[in-house]
């Protein structure tokens, strides 16, 4: 069974998780607190270098890292990441969008509220609204097609 490496409050740990549930495909859940160092232990860093979550370990003892590359591998011959190479070239564009405005912007100050740690983050959450200003929510967003599935599951930032 393939291991997931999460943080509950990490909206790019939820997003794989909730492609998990949307391919009703079992995992072992395995919580690393971020806040406690345990994504810093030396056996943490020798399943991934850079100390983050989420991480999917496979069941050949590979692992995965980075949010948008897990959902891609899970998302591979599913509905979620289209066959046709335009449709693919939206997904990804969309998840080079969310990783690169939304998961710094509205991701962070999201973050930052869960855990408690959002006093004195005022600029964040005006960056926030900015960005979200820039995402239109409704029939556009199907970043693949007009029904659910093709990329939809991987749009939570």
């Amino acid at each position: 069974m393939i291991r997931l490496y999460d943080y509950t409050a990490s909206a790019n740990c939820f997003k794989v998780r909730l492609l998990l549930a949307l391919l009703d495909r079992p995992y072992e859940r395995v919580p690393v607190d971020i806040f406690a160092g345990e994504s810093s232990t030396p056996e943490y860093l020798t399943k991934n270098p850079a100390g983050r979550t989420p991480l999917l370990e496979l069941e050949t003892g590979d692992m995965i890292a980075e949010s948008n590359a897990i959902l891609l591998f899970l998302g591979d011959g599913t509905p979620f990441v289209p066959v046709s190479l335009k449709e693919r070239a939206r997904v990804w564009g969309w998840l080079f969008f969310e990783q690169n405005l939304l998961e710094p912007n509205v991701g962070t100050a999201r973050f930052w509220r869960l855990t408690g740690r959002d006093v004195g983050r005022e600029a964040g959450r005006e960056a926030a609204a900015v960005v979200l200003g820039l995402v239109h929510v409704g029939p556009e967003l199907r970043i693949g097609g007009d029904r659910l599935g093709r990329g939809d599951g991987l749009l939570p930032a």
